[in-house]
């Protein structure tokens, strides 16, 4: 039967209306959609309305708003998500149990509502209200997840980036051994294997953000310069990322910028300039070339595995800290630090290379000095130079602003010894 030309003229609502194949949800989602959409009639075939089903509406929904998608699960469960784009089928092989991987932070926590299975998992990375967690595991930390759904519960497999640790958790967000869910679901061992499949989904979630949105930077603050390297106005916060590298060519950033806490081994890409502070702690640092030339504020250094200070920036505006690495020299360290200096913890046998002048404290404690030579003429602060293997305190700061420290040396010294060499305005620990 052929539709006149005139009937297709008529609103799209009353074809739907008459639609066998469609749920009532389905039609009322549908009419309300094409009712805001009608540029996008065009792509359904309208003359087979009486075979169309909701997947066949599926190339002009294309439901880009986290409300469009709800209601597409709520009338259709899985079949209203896209695979390969909102997330991909993990083949478990038992047709009682189905497995997705999410591939977006909607798709996440639409999978895991009660309208994929039969209940809702409450995992952290399917938060309703913020996506943090969704970022932390699988942008930053690059964790795929696989969402197993049973006909009564749920279950989150995190996979990490080895493709072979996992944690896994049941739909109540309890932690669940890996026996027991082998036992129940028989597929860890697929899982363990699929590490292809797993690398495919990391490089479709990755591919499909923003570098800078991945690290929460606003694009409208970014400033490109013609060699490729970028200016920021604010802060810039790439801590606990796990990041191997910086993943960003940075020139200026106006703000603070911080990268502590990740698998640091180069500070390559780390800004020329920057107005507060710079912190690379804990990270597997054994050099600062790269690290900022120009700081407005602190230097944190601290917590790595730092053989030598060459490529620190010549002077700091405030504190710079250098304390638990594998110094054995303070070679390379800035002239001047407008706040306290620290380098504690280290193997130092020398003062030398040490800046002229600190405004507040310094703490060259926990380390192997058999001499002061080379210590700051001048402290602002105290001055701490315990635990360490002292016979003399020549070279020690012809001025000390606060206190001083030099207790647990192998000469012990006296209050009188002390202020034989250094005029201290503060108490002297002996």
């Amino acid at each position: 039967m052929r539709f006149s030309k005139h009937y297709f003229t008529e609103k799209k609502d009353h074809i739907i209306k008459k639609m066998p194949n469609l749920t009532s949800d389905q039609k009322e989602e549908l009419i309300a959609y094409f009712q805001k959409k009608p540029n996008l009639e065009g792509k359904v075939d309208w003359n087979k309305w009486k075979t169309l089903t909701y997947k066949d509406f599926e190339p002009a929904l294309e439901p880009d708003t986290f409300t469009q998608k709800r209601k597409a699960v709520k009338a259709s469960g899985i079949s209203g998500l896209k695979d390969g784009k909102d997330y991909l089928k993990f083949p478990t092989g038992n047709s009682d149990i189905q497995a997705y991987i999410p591939l977006t932070y909607d798709a996440s926590r639409l999978i895991a509502s009660n309208r994929v299975g039969g209940c809702t998992g409450e995992w952290c990375t399917a938060e309703q209200k913020s996506n943090y967690h969704w970022k932390e595991y699988v942008i930053k930390q690059n964790v795929v997840l696989v969402y197993v759904v049973l006909p009564d519960r749920k279950y989150a497999v995190a996979v990490y980036p080895d493709n072979k640790t996992v944690e896994i958790f049941d739909h109540e967000d309890k932690k669940v051994g890996s026996s027991s869910f082998q036992k129940e679901t028989g597929i860890l061992n697929k899982i363990l294997s699929s590490g292809k499949l797993f690398d495919r989904a990391r490089e479709i979630v990755q591919s499909s953000i923003s570098i800078y949105k991945i690290f929460d930077l606003d694009e409208s603050k970014v400033t490109k310069n013609p060699d490729g390297s970028i200016d920021y106005d604010g802060d810039v916060e790439i801590s606990y990322s796990n990041i191997t590298k910086i993943p960003i060519r940075f020139n200026k950033v106006t703000g603070i910028f911080s990268c502590n806490h990740n698998k640091l081994t180069s500070l390559e890409g780390a800004p020329s300039e920057i107005g507060g502070d710079f912190s690379c702690n804990h990270n597997k640092l054994t050099s600062l070339e790269g690290a900022p030339s120009e700081i407005g504020g602190d230097f944190f250094c601290d917590i790595n595995q730092l053989t030598s200070l060459e490529g620190a920036p010549s002077e700091v505006g405030g504190g710079f800290y250098c304390d638990t690495n594998q110094l054995t020299s303070l070679e390379g360290a800035p002239s001047k630090v407008g706040g306290s200096f620290f380098c504690n913890h280290n193997k130092l046998t020398s003062l030398e290379g040490a800046p002229s002048e600190v405004d507040e404290d310094f703490d060259c404690s926990n380390n192997q000095l058999t001499s002061l030579e080379g210590a700051p003429s001048e402290v602002g602060g105290s001055f701490y130079c315990y635990n360490n293997q002292l016979t003399s305190l020549e070279g020690a700061p012809s001025e000390v602003g606060g206190k001083f420290y030099c207790s647990n040396n192998k000469k012990e010294f006296t209050e009188k010894d002390v202020r034989k060499v250094s005029s201290v305005k503060g108490l002297v620990r002996t």
